[in-house]
């Protein structure tokens, strides 16, 4: 029993880091192409893209937040590769984090959860759930962007790409740690 709930843990946590994908090809490549900003900014733009249309294609349906990543990086990233700054692609994060942290703080608040609609058909929670996992991810949204900003105006380029790893282990981190509080408030949680 210990084996399968294990198993179900890393399945929920897998399908969860696929939203990651580009953002781990850009810090790769942008590793890995001596601090490259701009061919990192360009593979993360593609990813999106065809992270976008495998969603769609898998999940039968239109994934609304894959869809305004996939905008917001493709404006933002096309920006930062037209004027070869990267300070398009670095806003990206504070206004992506802004507006998806105010949009579930304010669906919450008015007892309609967004979160609910963009992973429900991943967990199957009730009502009061989403609602405190909205009160959960939404400041920490609005504080990541707090803290973005900060980076992108105070350090240079590669120290933010730092900062974005940090980011990326504090929101997976996270992430698990709201499903271990809520593992038995997943309704479909053998089917994970």
């Amino acid at each position: 029993m210990q084996s399968k709930t294990f198993t179900h843990y890393l399945t929920a946590i897998l399908k969860s880091l696929l939203e990651f994908i580009p953002i781990f090809l850009f810090i790769i490549t942008f590793e890995g192409v001596r601090h490259n900003f701009f061919i990192a900014t360009f593979v993360m733009i593609i990813a999106t893209i065809l992270f976008t249309f495998y969603s769609f294609h898998k999940e039968k349906r239109l994934p609304y937040i894959a869809l305004f990543i996939s905008l917001e990086t493709t404006l933002f990233g096309g920006l930062t590769l037209f004027f070869k700054n990267p300070a398009f692609v670095q806003m990206r994060d504070t206004f992506y984090d802004l507006i998806l942290g105010s949009v579930i703080i304010v669906t919450a608040l008015f007892n309609s959860p967004i979160i609910k609609r963009f992973f429900g058909h991943i967990f199957e929670l009730k009502h009061a759930i989403w609602v405190k996992l909205s009160y959960m991810w939404g400041p920490l949204l609005i504080l990541f962007a707090i803290f973005n900003e900060y980076v992108r105006r105070s350090f240079p380029p590669f120290m933010w790409v730092k900062y974005k790893i940090l980011v990326l282990v504090i929101t997976c981190l996270f992430g698990v740690y709201c499903l271990i509080k809520y593992r038995k408030d997943i309704q479909n949680f053998d089917e994970l």
